[in-house]
C-alpha cells in the first residue's frame, strides 16, 4: 500500500494539516515568547547598539593615542580609548542629571501650568483677526472657524488640566519604571565595553565564521559591502548624533544668553529635531517661535537671527567637519530619501532614510555591476567559440 500514489498523497495531506494545526496552537504565544527572549537579551542587544554608535570616535582617539604613545601596541591604545570616550560620557551624564534633565522638566512644568493662559492669548489673537479682517465677513466661514477654534480650545483646557493633575505621578511613575530599567542599561553599558576593548577578537572570530560557511570569495564581497555599510550607516548615525548634541548646547547657551523662555525645552528640542535632515531644522524653528510668540513675543526677531546663524553654523562648520564626504548624494536625492523613508515609517524613518537610502543604491549599483561583468564574460566567450 506504500507505493500507491493515493497513500502518498493522503500521507503527505495528512502531514501538512497537522503541521499547520501544531501551527495555528503555538502561533499564538510566539509574539509572548519573542518579546520575553527580547527582554532577556536587551542587555546584550543595547550592548550592541551601544558600541556600534560609539565605534567611531573609538577609533579616532585609538589613532590620536597611537601617535601619542607610538611604541604602544594596539590594544593598549584601544583601551585608552575606550577608558577616555567613556570617562567623557560619565561627565557628560553627570551634568545631564545634575543640569539639563531638571531645567527640562521644570520648564515642561511651567508650560503646562501655563497652558491655558496661552490658550486665552490664542483667542485673543483670533477675535482681534476676525474684527479687522474682511475675510471674516462671510458668516459661514466665521462660524466654521469659530467652531474648530472653541473645539480646539475646550481640548487643549481639558488636556492641560488633566496633564497638570497627573504629571507628577506620570514623573513618579516613569522614575519608578526607569529605576527598573537601569540595571539593563547599565548592564548593555558594561556589555558594550567589552565590545570595544575585544572588537579586533571579534571581528576576527565574524570573519573566520564567514569563510567556513560562504567560502573565501563570497566572504570578500560580503565584507567589502558590510565595510561600505560601516562607512554609510554606522558613521552617519554617530555623526549625527553628535552633531545633533552640539547643537542642542549651542542652542541651550543661545537661548539663555538671549533669556528667551523655556530655554532648555526649546534646546532640546532643537538637538532632537536636528537629527531629521533638511526638515528637522524647519520644525525645531516652529516650535521655537510658537513658545517665543506665546511667551516672549518682544525676542521672535533675536531668536529668529539666533536660529539662522545657528543653522549655517551647523551647515559650514560642523556637519563638514563631522561628514566630509561620506553619503554622496545630492540635495535632491535627500529630500527623497526623507520623502519615502518618513512616508513609510514616519519620524523613524525621517531619521534614518538618508543613509538607507545610500546602501540601497550602493546595492542597486553593486548588482548592476555584477550583471554587467556577467554580460561580458558571457560574451567574451561567445566571441571566444565564435
Amino acid at each position: 500500500m506504500k507505493n500507491q500514489p493515493w497513500f502518498k498523497y493522503a500521507l503527505a495531506l495528512f502531514v501538512g494539516l497537522t503541521a499547520f494545526w501544531l501551527f495555528t496552537q503555538v502561533a499564538s504565544s510566539i509574539p509572548y515568547y519573542i518579546k520575553v527572549f527580547g527582554d532577556i537579551m536587551l542587555p546584550v542587544t543595547l550592548g550592541l547598539i551601544i558600541g556600534y554608535l560609539f565605534l567611531t570616535p573609538v577609533r579616532l582617539l585609538q589613532r590620536l593615542f597611537a601617535r601619542i604613545i607610538p611604541r604602544a601596541s594596539w590594544a593598549v591604545t584601544n583601551g585608552l580609548a575606550v577608558f577616555a570616550l567613556y570617562f567623557v560620557l560619565i561627565g557628560v551624564l553627570v551634568l545631564g542629571m545634575v543640569l539639563w534633565i531638571p531645567a527640562i522638566l521644570s520648564n515642561l512644568m511651567e508650560l503646562v501650568n501655563k497652558l491655558t493662559d496661552y490658550v486665552g492669548k490664542v483667542q485673543g489673537w483670533y477675535d482681534g483677526m476676525v474684527s479687522s479682517s474682511k475675510l471674516f465677513e462671510d458668516q459661514a466661514i466665521k462660524e466654521f472657524l469659530d467652531v474648530q477654534l472653541q473645539s480646539f480650545i475646550t481640548q487643549a483646557t481639558v488636556s492641560a488640566t488633566e496633564l497638570a493633575g497627573k504629571l507628577p505621578g506620570m514623573l513618579l511613575t516613569g522614575t519608578t519604571s526607569a529605576v527598573v530599567t537601569l540595571g539593563k542599561w547599565v548592564l548593555g553599558i558594561v556589555a558594550s565595553v567589552y565590545m570595544l576593548i575585544e572588537r579586533k577578537q571579534l571581528s576576527t572570530a565574524v570573519k573566520r565564521m564567514a569563510r567556513q560557511s560562504l567560502g573565501a570569495q563570497r566572504t570578500a564581497k560580503f565584507l567589502g559591502y558590510l565595510n561600505e555599510v560601516d562607512q554609510i550607516f554606522g558613521r552617519f548615525i554617530a555623526a549625527r548624533v553628535m552633531e545633533s548634541f552640539i547643537v542642542f548646547l549651542i542652542a541651550w547657551v543661545g537661548f539663555l544668553a538671549l533669556g528667551l523662555p523655556y530655554a532648555a525645552l526649546l534646546a532640546a528640542i532643537t538637538g532632537i529635531f536636528n537629527f531629521i535632515p533638511y526638515f528637522g531644522a524647519f520644525i525645531a524653528y516652529a516650535f521655537t517661535l510658537l513658545f517665543t510668540l506665546l511667551a516672549a513675543p518682544g525676542m521672535v526677531i533675536w531668536m529668529t537671527i539666533f536660529v539662522i546663524l545657528l543653522q549655517l553654523a551647523d551647515a559650514w562648520v560642523i556637519s563638514p567637519m563631522l561628514y566630509g564626504e561620506r553619503l554622496k548624494l545630492s540635495g535632491f536625492m535627500v529630500i527623497v530619501a526623507i520623502t519615502v523613508f518618513g512616508g513609510l515609517f514616519g519620524l523613524l524613518g525621517m531619521t534614518i532614510g538618508v543613509p538607507c537610502f545610500a546602501l540601497l543604491l550602493v546595492a542597486v549599483q553593486r548588482v548592476l555591476t555584477t550583471i554587467a561583468g556577467k554580460r561580458k564574460e558571457k560574451k567574451a566567450i561567445t566571441e571566444a567559440e565564435g
